[in-house]
């Protein structure tokens, strides 16, 4: 099963002041990272929602906004004043320098200035379950997304083998063109009459066959089969996928560059784009 690497989910659990609620989204990303907002929670708490997400989600930027239905009188709300106005004094500086109009509201919701606790009780139980239920509906989205990437991306799969059949119909045809090619050139240069025909042919062929695409060929299909194989492994193969997609543009690149007709060049070109945006695609795929 192939999932996206971004998503979104939320959730709320509990009833009047003991209502939480909780909003999770996940971004691509290489490795796992998690940033907690909104209302404050224990150390505890902090790190067995963690370990929870990561075993869960794998890797990806995830954002959690644990917010109370209703932040009653008796909150204690509290100002980090010192970051406050350390930002204030950095959104002045750019303004000025910069003449940029720098929004601090902006940055007032990307950090921890403010920090709620809340009177009221709201056991860690109440906070895990409601996080485990956005993180469930996270992985639904994700599961959907993923879906239309893999059809999308073995569609153009599906497309390269098209053009790669039609680049072996012409091996041959090349072999034998550029045989006659390199034949032509060397008995321009060298006197026909003292010049052995065996040997010139042996050399021309030596030529020919280091020209030949046949292999890059055989190499690639076989890591375009091993690349549609991924897609049917219960297992993120978001990283199996980039390191595959690799070797395949590697062989590509030695196709085009051995390309000996303008055709075969088009086509080469062709499956290099269709490889950019599959590169693309698989950078959202966990």
């Amino acid at each position: 099963m192939i999932y996206s690497m971004t998503g979104y989910g939320t959730s709320s659990s509990g009833i009047g002041k003991n209502k939480i609620n909780a909003e999770l989204k996940a971004l691509n990303g290489k490795f796992f990272e998690l940033k907690i907002r909104g209302l404050d929670i224990n150390f505890n708490l902090s790190k067995t929602i963690k370990d929870y997400l990561f075993k869960t989600l794998n890797r990806g930027s995830v954002y959690l906004y644990l917010e109370s239905s209703k932040i009653s009188s008796q909150d204690n709300v509290s100002l980090n004043s010192a970051k406050f106005e350390l930002l204030n004094d950095i959104v002045d500086q750019v303004n000025k320098k910069y003449k940029k109009s720098l929004n601090l509201n902006h940055l007032l919701r990307i950090n921890d200035f403010i920090s709620i606790s809340p009177e009221h009780n709201i056991s860690d139980e109440i906070i895990l379950n409601v996080v485990k239920k956005s993180c469930k509906n996270l992985i639904r989205m994700r599961k959907i997304e993923g879906k239309s990437l893999k059809k999308d991306i073995l569609n153009r799969i599906k497309y390269i083998d098209s053009i790669l059949l039609i680049i072996k119909k012409t091996i041959k045809k090349d072999n034998k063109i550029r045989f006659q090619k390199y034949q032509k050139k060397i008995e321009n240069i060298v006197n026909q009459k003292s010049f052995e025909t065996i040997r010139l042919h042996q050399e021309i062929a030596i030529l020919a066959e280091k020209s030949d695409v046949t292999e890059e060929i055989v190499r690639l299909t076989s890591h375009l089969n091993f690349f549609k194989s991924l897609f049917r492994q219960n297992q993120p193969v978001g990283r199996k996928l980039s390191f595959t997609l690799q070797e395949i543009l590697r062989e590509v690149n030695t196709l085009g560059s051995k390309a000996s007709n303008e055709e075969t060049t088009r086509n080469v070109i062709e499956i290099k784009e269709e490889i950019e945006k599959i590169k693309e695609q698989v950078l959202n795929i966990l």
